[in-house]
């Protein structure tokens, strides 16, 4: 018996291991990913719940460039002299229909957000920066992390509170009367700062409940179009809407 199972177990040990497959969904994705955008093509990509996602051939290019300048490749730069695509400018408006739809099933911090970004004209990563050390001298300083620029924007007017100082002030005394240790204006109820993830699951979260408050009523059209807000379109709607002071 024992000669058998010896004979047995050398046939098992000399079997080769089963094949593995090469193919890699990821990897292939990847892979042809990377080859349609050097032949100038832009790629679309989704998360399971997220909105589809563009990479154009232009961001490919800046990126690139941002490595080479990185690494200080000046010569045989593959982005130089490559003409690139055309990309069509943002266009959407979020009327207050569309506003008011989603602000009133937000949470108080995703609220506190859009008034904090609709009143300072700023971009989401720089709202969500901004300090209570930053209001200083009837002013709120802002350092704009894309482009580096400084600014004041002011919290009063004749002397008197503006929106914008009003609501900073506010902010201020909620982090206050919540005990908050986080330096940040825009916190959760509990004192957490508010991150752009956090950001983005908040005002994804409130836009699908607007939807399905639209859809409810029968208003397929103001469906659709909430289904185009998006949290940056706050800069271009303050921008349109926010008459600038005279110095």
């Amino acid at each position: 018996m024992s000669a058998v199972l010896k004979l047995c177990q050398e046939r098992y040990d000399a079997q080769l291991p089963p094949e593995v497959s090469e193919s890699d969904e990821l990897n292939d994705w990847l892979e042809h990913s990377a080859e349609q955008l050097v032949c100038s093509v832009d790629i679309t990509w989704k998360r399971r719940h997220g909105q589809p996602r563009v990479v154009t051939f232009d961001q490919y290019c800046t990126y690139l460039q941002g490595i080479l300048n990185q690494r200080q490749i000046t010569d045989s730069n593959p982005a130089a002299g490559v003409r690139k695509n055309k990309e069509v400018p943002r266009d959407f408006y979020a009327t207050e229909e569309i506003w008011s739809a989603v602000y009133a099933v937000a949470t108080s911090e995703l609220r506190d957000a859009m008034d904090l970004a609709y009143l300072t004209g700023q971009r989401p990563a720089d709202a969500l920066s901004m300090r209570e050390a930053d209001a200083v001298n009837e002013f709120l300083q802002v350092a704009q992390g894309k482009t580096s620029k400084k600014l004041r924007i002011r919290l009063t007017a004749a002397g008197v509170l503006n929106d914008l100082g009003a609501l900073v002030e506010r902010l201020i005394e909620q982090r206050r009367s919540r005990g908050v240790r986080s330096p940040y204006l825009i916190v959760t109820e509990d004192g957490r700062q508010v991150t752009k993830p956090r950001l983005r699951l908040r005002f994804d979260d409130a836009r699908d409940r607007a939807i399905a408050t639209a859809r409810e009523k029968g208003d397929g059209i103001l469906a659709a179009s909430i289904r185009q807000f998006q949290f940056r379109d706050i800069r271009p709607k303050a921008a349109s809407e926010i008459v600038k002071p005279t110095r």
